[in-house]
């Protein structure tokens, strides 16, 4: 606490205001409109303010990491835990086990620069420095204007100035977060460990100016290997306004757009994953992919950390292009507040292999490629909520393309084919169903998921489309009265193939998929005729 005189001057200004203070006492409990002591006395409330000391969150009570008596992770000078050199704690979360400070934010915020220096001098084997905090703080306390009160050592002082100096401090704190205050417009510079939020975090220009700069595209792209195409007259190589294409006249072209934001930190995989995706629907109608535009957004950083970002994210592209035989003939970059792709893709195909959705035949088994579980184990990522080999599972799932599933489909004269992506199983499904005029029946306990993604469901985690894609499709098909399971309305990122197979083909078929891959692969149901029913047991 703060001594006799401050508290005795704290006291003052309260009486000056008819504040009541109630001091040594602890609240036990609240209720409504009410608030209640340890003695029994009772406060009613219109409106209850509560300001605490710190405490630890109970997190650090399952980390196995020392704690002192009041739950706070014990630490060295050197910021490292007692028992692990290579875990360091910062913050209010932390005593110094030798001399534990008070709960202050200088304390804090200037533990932050020596936390950077001592995990490079760790990482590096070279000699740790102790955080050495300064001998007092000045503490101010705004009393209402224009008076507050300071205390710093022994002293304590009130009155205008005091004010007028806490107004300046916390104005001079603000301001760091106006974004007039990040002018002017400078460029990073190479030596991004000296740039500081007063010259170098300047506010960034929209429109062209937030293109990546040149030098880092041209650094990027003149190190990727990019398949060459002979109807491609005008590439991204010849870096001119626009591509341009022969193509065959016995081919049709088939086009489609597609992207999303980063949710894996591994770019290069995230970069394969987003190719993949896009290719999906060139497969399922019949095609096989040709080229592609690419837009990448990435965040604003120093130009090293872009280069080295955009460089994996583009690796991943252009080596899955390479697998797919497609050529990339241009793209654009762009800034943004997170990482984000976006690929419009050209296929070809010849007319007589075009598959549509339209051409379902009551009496099909419903074949599914890929399990269905993306969307919830990837919101269950985000919320941390999700286990490694789930993650794991998710990932090497989505890495299958659809490719040889779709020739096994085409080799079978198989023409009903969808792939499952953002509107989920059931959504993609009905979408069949009602461009063909017939219905189905779905079987729950044959739908392959990943690994982890009903346990996620249980727990209340759904991806944030999931509820859209229910109320479309319940606005819009009747669907029977089985169980409804959450896992139909699931957004699949990189999702299977989806295929009408007639009954006299379904073993082979079936067994053609396993062999190229597909190790999942099961009837689902199988389409009946009716209008707009979706039976579900």
């Amino acid at each position: 606490g703060h001594h006799a005189r401050l508290q005795k001057l704290t006291r003052t200004y309260l009486d000056q205001k008819n504040i009541t203070y109630i001091a040594n006492s602890r609240v036990v409990g609240v209720e409504e409109k009410k608030v209640l002591l340890i003695g029994g006395e009772i406060l009613p409330f219109d409106l209850l303010l509560w300001a605490t000391g710190g405490a630890p969150p109970p997190l650090i009570q399952h980390t196995g990491l020392d704690t002192d008596e009041d739950g706070f992770i014990k630490v060295k000078p050197t910021l490292q835990t007692l028992q692990y050199d290579h875990i360091f704690a910062v913050g209010d979360c932390i005593n110094f086990e030798a001399s534990p400070l008070p709960k202050a934010g200088v304390y804090a915020v200037r533990e932050g620069p020596l936390l950077a220096k001592n995990i490079e001098a760790f990482i590096n084997k070279t000699r740790l420095k102790p955080y050495k905090p300064q001998p007092a703080i000045l503490a101010l306390l705004m009393t209402g204007t224009p008076n507050a009160i300071a205390s710093w050592r022994s002293l304590a002082l009130h009155g205008p100035r005091i004010w007028r100096l806490k107004d300046w401090i916390d104005r001079r704190w603000m301001k760091k977060f106006d974004p007039a205050f990040f002018s002017p417009m400078n460029n990073v510079d190479d030596h991004p460990q000296k740039e500081s939020v007063t010259d170098k975090d300047a506010m960034r220009c929209a429109g062209c100016g937030a293109k990546v700069g040149s030098t880092i595209l041209t650094g990027v792209l003149d190190g990727l290997s990019i398949p060459p195409d002979p109807h491609v007259k005008v590439g991204f190589q010849d870096a001119d306004d626009a591509a341009v294409l022969d193509l065959p006249s016995d081919r049709l072209l088939i086009q489609t757009i597609d992207g999303f934001r980063a949710f894996i930190d591994d770019l290069y995989t995230f970069g394969r994953i987003a190719l993949i995706h896009a290719a999906s629907d060139i497969f399922a109608m019949g095609g096989v992919p040709h080229s592609a535009l690419i837009m990448v957004t990435l965040p604003f950083a120093a130009k090293h950390l872009v280069a080295d970002d955009l460089k994996q994210l583009m690796t991943g592209v252009a080596d899955e292009a390479s697998r797919m035989n497609l050529t990339i003939i241009g793209g654009h970059t762009s800034e943004g507040s997170e990482t984000s792709i976006g690929i419009m893709m050209n296929g070809l195909t010849d007319p007589k292999d075009i598959s549509k959705k339209e051409n379902l035949k009551v009496g099909d088994a419903l074949v599914l490629t890929k399990p269905v579980g993306t969307g919830v184990i990837l919101a269950a990522d985000m919320r941390l909520k999700a286990r490694g080999r789930w993650m794991d599972g998710v990932i090497q799932g989505m890495l299958i393309s659809n490719g040889p599933g779709a020739e096994v489909l085409k080799i079978h004269g198989i023409s009903a084919v969808t792939d499952i992506t953002g509107f989920g199983l059931a959504g993609h499904l009905t979408e069949m169903l009602e461009s063909s005029g017939v219905s189905a029946e779905i079987k729950l306990e044959h739908i392959p998921v990943y690994t982890g993604a009903r346990t996620c469901l249980d727990k209340g985690v759904q991806s944030t489309l999931a509820p859209s894609n229910r109320e479309h499709v319940e606005k819009r098909w009747q669907i029977g009265t089985s169980p409804k399971d959450d896992i139909l309305y699931d957004p699949q990122t990189s999702g299977g193939l989806l295929a009408g197979v007639r009954p006299d083909q379904l073993n082979i078929v079936l067994e053609a998929l396993r062999e190229t891959g597909y190790e999942q692969a099961a009837c689902i149901g199988q389409v009946v005729d009716g209008p707009r029913t979706l039976k579900i047991s």
